[in-house]
């Protein structure tokens, strides 16, 4: 499991956050942040139903789909938009969530970014 794992959970530690969001080809990346057991719900989002079937059986993740991904700027408002939608831990305005995803998109294997978004 990568380092970005820790960043995460140095994420959440810092700030309140609420739910971690997993940008996921595979489900690697849900399943990877699901071994660390947080406290936090964990969204699964991703564009590949095979994917999400997987991660039914993962602990502490709840499956989200979403279409295609084509740049930064769609991670940011996919994201928050799933934030907002997420029925799992409904966020309040104002509260926090923590995005892990990997560049260049579509690329098994590239999780190299954490950030932490407002509702």
């Amino acid at each position: 499991v990568g380092r970005w794992c820790e960043f995460v959970s140095g994420a959440f530690a810092l700030i309140d956050g609420k739910l971690i969001l997993a940008l996921t080809l595979t489900g690697c990346t849900a399943r990877n942040i699901a071994r660390h057991r947080y406290h936090l719900p964990i969204l699964a989002v991703s564009s590949s139903p095979e994917a999400l079937r997987k991660l039914n059986f993962t602990w502490n993740v709840v499956p989200y789909h979403i279409s295609h991904l084509m740049s930064f700027a769609d991670v940011q408002s996919q994201a928050h938009t799933a934030a907002k939608k997420n029925v799992v831990r409904p966020l309040r305005s104002g509260d926090h969530y923590i995005v892990s995803a990997g560049f260049p998109l579509g690329r098994s294997g590239a999780t190299n970014l954490v950030f932490v978004g407002k509702v």
